[in-house]
């Protein structure tokens, strides 16, 4: 037809068919939209390399429509299933494809094969099968089965061959980039690997509108919080700690969000976390409103957010008052065994100073848990006063604490199925546990190269309770901001006995300041716990009648 030189013509024949073909396009089966007042039922078949399945559901007239057609090839290992497991296979891929349209509501499936049957008659099934049992418990179907011959649509779609298709089920994405508001939404897959340099900052800051404005302020205004350092860059002085924040420019502020939520050495903050530890070195308007954007923009931040649990009774303080006095300790596992052959994270906490340490044992017996609190605390920090554990054999063993009792460390055991006496410890397991997972979803085994860095990413930030971060508490200087590269002071060295006595002095303001810090935060984690509690019944009086509960023994 597109030959110019051959002229084309439309015969009997031709315009036959072109007839045929309209009449297909227009007429049934035609793919209907799914309706949620109707009735649905699932048709799935299973051959030699791929599943497939549909999607009907049937209106008043009775006449089955269809909505969709799906199907997928078998990977290798589901290629050496045996026939009754392909067609649980292609069941199960079905209804979680499909979950949207059959959650909570009942339909009918239509197997051509007996398998399904099999599969739910088992008295030994174990595990590919039983979790394939405990999936199929989420919905409600009656099962109809339908030989092969009927059963057409859903065989025919199992054998057409495709290519280039994700065996597993596709998870959104959330995207990167400014928004409307100009809010800097960061994603992963933004790869920025070098900090932020000097010279980077000066240009970008003089091809910035807002650090023009403000720079032209600053030459015209004697009294401004902002000012031109030596260096040439734009900093502000903030209102309540006089630190120097860098003005960042817009342009910057995406690669600054990666280096301060992405990396190892930054391991995923929260945003307040987040946002007290870049206010030390960065500042913008809208920097408390982004670094929120940006976490709840962050998927994989959004897949590791929990609800609390809930309580029923008033909690109850127990703070430290001195730094290294207080230290908890606890075991976190047994987790998947890693290349190294690590199945555990032995946790060291000083409970005043915030600082961490996360350890990985080859094993956890009394020995090995006791040579590395000897080895990894008190060498470095000395022994503490007091040691909170859990009741767990390594802690309760007279081996450990016969060593406590040779160091003067005192030993403290919580409640009994009550790990929230131990809480330091256990928010300290589910962080790191929620930031090893950002790295390592797909290679499990490797988790030990990543305790390292994203334990020095928790003690370099600021913590909440103590309003500074712990490695500024235990080496009375903050640590180098990951998203700035370091530049050494120029300067005459200070006399040491005056700089003695302005550590001296530094260290006082900032334990007095923690302890204040702490204090307050503590007695608000109390008044937001609290306010949860159920009300407590009143006390009984002489003479009142009561329940008495009895364990009465099991019969012999």
């Amino acid at each position: 037809m597109c030959n110019v030189y051959r002229r084309f013509k439309f015969s009997a024949d031709q315009s036959m068919a072109f007839g045929l073909l309209e009449t297909a396009l227009v007429g049934p089966p035609i793919l209907k939209l799914p309706r949620s007042n109707l009735s649905s039922s699932v048709d799935t078949d299973a051959c030699e390399g791929q599943v497939g399945c549909a999607l009907f559901q049937t209106p008043p007239d009775g006449l089955r429509h269809p909505v969709g057609l799906w199907s997928r090839s078998l990977n290798p290992a589901e290629k050496n299933y045996s026939v009754g497991e392909k067609e649980c296979l292609a069941i199960i891929w079905a209804v979680q494809i499909l979950r949207l349209y059959l959650e909570r509501k009942h339909f009918e499936l239509y197997p051509e094969h007996q398998s399904l049957k099999w599969m739910m008659s088992l008295t030994d099934a174990s595990g590919r099968l039983a979790r394939w049992r405990l999936c199929l418990l989420e919905f409600d179907f009656t099962t109809k089965y339908r030989k092969g011959a009927v059963n057409c649509i859903a065989d025919a779609v199992s054998r057409l061959p495709t290519f280039g298709e994700c065996i597993e089920l596709r998870r959104d994405a959330i995207t990167s980039n400014f928004n409307d508001e100009g809010i800097c939404l960061v994603n992963a897959e933004n790869k920025y690997l070098s900090p932020v340099r000097i010279e980077e900052l000066v240009i970008s800051q003089a091809n910035d509108r807002y650090c023009q404005m403000l720079k032209e302020k600053v030459d015209n205004e004697d009294t401004s919080r902002f000012d031109v350092d030596d260096r040439g860059l734009l900093v502000r002085i903030a209102p309540l700690d006089d630190c120097r924040q860098i003005v960042l420019p817009t342009m910057l502020r995406k690669k600054v969000f990666y280096l301060c939520h992405h990396t190892r050495t930054s391991g995923y903050p929260g945003d307040t976390k987040m946002l007290y530890t870049m206010r030390r070195t960065f500042y913008w308007p809208s920097m408390a409103l982004e670094c929120h954007a940006c976490m709840r923009q962050c998927d994989s931040c959004a897949r590791e957010r929990v609800q609390l649990r809930k309580h029923s009774t008033f909690l109850k303080l127990f703070p430290a008052r001195r730094p290294l006095e207080f230290v908890a300790m606890g075991i976190l596992g047994p987790l998947p065994r890693s290349t190294k052959g690590n199945q555990y994270f032995l946790v060291i906490s000083d409970r005043f100073l915030k600082m961490t340490r996360a350890i990985p044992p080859n094993s956890i017996t009394s020995m090995t848990v006791a040579r590395a609190f000897v080895e990894n605390w008190i060498y470095p920090y000395g022994p503490p006063a007091s040691l909170l554990s859990d009741n767990g054999g390594q802690f309760a063993s007279k081996f450990f604490q016969k060593i406590c009792q040779i160091m003067g460390i005192r030993n403290l055991f919580t409640t009994a199925y009550h790990p929230q006496t131990n809480g330091q410890v256990e928010r300290f397991n589910q962080t790191i546990l929620s930031r090893i997972r950002h790295y390592v979803v797909e290679h499990q085994k490797t988790r030990d190269e990543y305790c390292g860095p994203l334990t020095y990413a928790y003690n370099t930030q600021v913590h909440r309770s103590t309003g500074c971060t712990p490695f500024e508490l235990v080496l009375s200087r903050p640590p180098g901001p990951v998203a700035l590269e370091y530049t050494p002071e120029n300067g005459t060295m200070p006399e040491t006995r005056h700089e003695r006595m302005r550590l001296m002095e530094h260290l006082t303001r900032l334990i007095q300041g923690a302890t204040k810090t702490l204090q307050a935060a503590q007695a608000r984690y109390k008044e937001n716990y609290d306010k949860h509690v159920r009300k407590i019944a009143s006390p009984a009086n002489v003479g009142d009648k009561a329940f008495v509960r009895r364990e009465v023994p099991l019969s012999t």
